[in-house]
């Protein structure tokens, strides 16, 4: 399903952001229209992939902007 959206230009792959300590084969997409940011993670055994919301003004500090 995330390759057809990817594929249709819904979605699209970024670099994770460094200053996140990103997990083992962590991977974020960001939905073009809304522009909203999640998180899609490696399954391991315990748990399967975990996909997650991206909060970008978590991340900001002081006057900091993201563009």
């Amino acid at each position: 399903m995330l390759g057809e959206a990817i594929a249709r230009g819904h979605i699209e792959e970024i670099p994770v952001i460094a200053t996140m300590k990103p997990g083992f084969g962590e991977k974020w997409f960001r939905e073009i229209e809304t522009g909203a940011i999640y998180s899609l993670t490696e399954p391991d055994e315990k748990v399967g992939p975990t996909w997650r919301p991206i909060d970008l003004k978590d991340l900001m500090k002081g006057s900091e902007t993201i563009q």
